[in-house]
């Protein structure tokens, strides 16, 4: 193959290599001509017999200034000039060099005589670099095969350990040769989705790369893969009904007993093998041997686990039959077949299915397929005995879980609960508090909030915004409250200055004041106390018989501000300059600064009976027995920090509730009435605009 670059024809031999031409004038290789490259024109001057020999330096510097002095006669006599104009100078540039012809690669014209090459000094540079990079891929290329050759032989697999017969030989029972299929010894008259050991998945892997990476010219054959397997319409029975709704159910002979229902299953990863088959046969558990394999989705929110056994099965045709040793897993469960064979057992015999036609064929021992017949009447009858066993399977073990989930010992729920529900908060009537004054406020030495403002930073001041009729009532109504909780103080001068801004209140018309605080904010560190993750407080409040839903008093305004940060919250008004005594809303890490707070408040509760969201606060118990135990003891720990709470935002003892924005109840997490409310009225509204928009 040739292929031609920078005006050069090179040739790829049959091991993938570059080379240049030859060009020989017998006729044993390929030559160039001079049509197709100007290079092949060009001559080289001939070398003299005195110059030493072709490897001398001497030589070397005689032939490079014969060449430049040939090369620059031909030019004056064709009467060449530069591109400037001008005669060339008698010395060569580098490009130059690379321009004239190649003196590593030349030859001697038998016509004339006279050196001449076949190209240009450039496209020998260029071929070589080709080359070179040519020979850097081949490297990296089989050092990566080495290397995957290397871990390749480096894997070792454990043998499968021998497990002798499930059942012990009869006095006169002799070993059966396997000319002759054994005589059967009785007659016994929805494959899940499965998971395996880690070990195991390992292992598969281990083999698959295995078998990717194997550098072998000839494959390891399985048995019987040299028959070959088809179906013609020779195979077609008289009336298919329904194609492919059929199972293809197979008699079997399984550890010496005739099976007349055994499922074949191409879509299944295992075989299995019913209790009640293996107590038919005879078989005892101590025969058996525990298996790894795990099973969901027989019974809801419960895996089943299973026992295994190696024995030896059977598929016959007339006096043609084939025996393999297959291991089952062994399951207690109700099913209308004596055993299912999965893709292992195919897998073993070699077996192709037609699930259209009913008939499984496989190898044989005198060289001519096994063809096994299903029957639609078979299949039909094995449909109609699951259609009775679906409506009960897994009922008993459900019902025996939900019984074993109920406390047995703890009467039920009634009024008396109440009772003492409503008994214990009269004793506690001091934890809540009614107004302002009822807070005496989280003590210093406790819990304190602190700004720590850059003392570099330049003072941001504020000039004073305007305000409408109703929002200059409401900041006075709000300055008036807060003066009288002691929550602010009057100054006269701040370098400091920030500006209320009003906000109505949720579901109200009512308006809050907040303060804009973002010019001091931006000179305050940020505080990495981490919040708790909101998934996983949802996750562990659902499923508790009672939720009791607490929120303290002004909660920022229980914790104290630090004193010599307080005068930097000043705020203007028309009714004057005030700054806050505590912790507000709108100032930086407030909400880490209460998270605190509260996680040494209630340290020891949280995760077990209580959540605890900064002021959001849900005490979570389990048994609604504990109601008033788990109640007593969150009293406790928020009285030692002097922590108030609303009454008229509490709730205690409901079977549920909204948590962070989810409906949380003993049932679980539930879809929230109110977004689908709002999501139906958008929806409908949305209706509306485009028919209006459509008419």
């Amino acid at each position: 193959m040739t292929t031609t670059f920078g005006g050069v024809h090179f040739i790829i031999d049959s091991g993938g290599f570059l080379r240049l031409p030859r060009t020989d004038t017998s006729g044993l290789g390929p030559s160039v001509s001079t049509e197709d490259t100007r290079a092949a024109t060009l001559e080289i001057p001939p070398r003299s017999m005195h110059g030493g020999n072709r490897g001398s330096l001497d030589h070397a510097t005689g032939r490079k200034k014969r060449r430049r002095e040939s090369y620059y006669g031909e030019r004056e006599q064709e009467g060449m000039q530069s591109i400037h104009g001008r005669a060339r100078s008698p010395h060569l540039s580098a490009t130059e060099q690379l321009d004239a012809p190649c003196y590593l690669h030349s030859y001697i014209d038998p016509k004339d005589g006279r050196e001449k090459s076949s190209h240009l000094l450039r496209n020998c540079r260029h071929f070589l670099e080709i080359r070179q990079f040519c020979d850097d891929l081949r490297s990296e290329a089989m050092s990566r095969v080495h290397i995957m050759e290397k871990k390749a032989r480096s894997y070792s697999y454990r043998a499968e350990p021998y497990i002798p017969e499930p059942y012990e030989p009869m006095e006169k029972d002799e070993y059966v040769p396997a000319e002759v299929f054994p005589e059967p010894r009785g007659q016994v008259s929805m494959i899940h989705k499965t998971s395996f050991s880690k070990r195991e998945i390992k292992k598969f892997s281990r083999e698959v790369k295995y078998a990717e990476v194997a550098m072998v010219d000839t494959p390891e054959f399985i048995d019987w893969s040299e028959q070959s397997i088809s179906f013609d319409r020779s195979d077609h029975p008289k009336a298919v009904p329904r194609p492919g709704h059929a199972a293809l159910v197979l008699e079997a002979q399984i550890g010496g007993y005739n099976m007349s229902k055994v499922f074949m299953d191409g879509g299944s990863g295992l075989n299995l093998l019913f209790a009640n088959t293996m107590k038919a046969m005879g078989l005892t558990v101590d025969m058996l041997r525990e298996s790894d394999t795990g099973f969901h989705g027989i019974i809801p929110t419960q895996p089943a686990y299973s026992l295994k056994s190696v024995i030896g099965c059977g598929l016959r045709h007339a006096h043609q039959f084939q025996e393999k040793k297959i291991e089952f897993e062994v399951v207690d469960w109700e099913s209308q077949y004596h055993a299912i064979l999965g893709r292992p057992a195919f897998a073993k015999f070699m077996a192709v299915p037609h699930y259209a036609y009913l008939k499984l064929k496989m190898p044989g021992n005198n060289g001519t397929p096994i063809t096994v017949h299903g029957s639609f009447a078979r299949s039909d009858t094995c449909d109609r005995e699951f259609q009775k066993i679906a409506s009960r399977f897994g009922a008993k073990e459900e019902l025996n879980a939900i019984d074993a989930a109920v406390d047995h010992t703890q009467p039920p729920a009634d009024n008396r609960n109440e009772g003492a529900l409503i008994e214990f908060l009269r004793e506690h009537w001091e934890i809540f508090a009614w107004e302002p004054s009822d807070m005496p406020g989280i003590p210093r030495e406790l819990a304190e909030h602190a700004l720590n403002v850059d003392p570099t930073a330049k003072p941001v001041q504020q000039s004073m915004r305007r305000f409408s009729e109703p929002k200059r009532r409401a900041i006075g109504e709000e300055i008036n409250r807060l003066r009288k909780a002691g929550f602010i103080r009057e100054l006269k001068e701040s370098e400091w200055v920030a500006n209320p801004v009003m906000v109505p209140k949720k579901d109200t018309t009512a308006l809050r004041m907040c303060i804009d605080y973002t010019g001091l904010n931006k000179h305050c560190p940020k505080d990495h106390f981490p919040l708790p993750r909101i998934d996983q407080i949802v996750d562990s409040t659902a499923g508790c018989d009672r939720l009791s839903f607490l929120d303290a008093y002004s909660g920022y305004n229980q914790i104290k501000l630090k004193k010599e940060d307080q005068e930097l919250t000043a705020f203007i008004t028309p009714h004057g300059v005030f700054c806050y005594n505590v912790m507000t809303f709108g100032l930086k890490n407030a909400g880490a600064t209460y998270q605190r707070c509260m996680q040494a408040c209630l340290g020891e509760q949280i995760g077990r009976n209580i959540e605890v969201y900064i002021d959001d606060i849900v005490v979570k118990t389990k048994h609604t027995a504990t109601l008033v135990d788990d109640l007593r003891e969150t009293f406790d720990n928020l009285d030692r920090y002097k922590i108030k709470l609303n009454p008229k935002k509490c709730f205690f003892g409901v079977p549920g509730g909204q948590v962070l924005g989810y409906f949380i109840s003993a049932r679980g997490i539930e879809a929230n009435p109110l977004k689908i409310n709002l999501a139906s009225y958008i929806k409908a509204r949305r209706g509306a605009i485009e028919g209006h928009n459509q008419s």
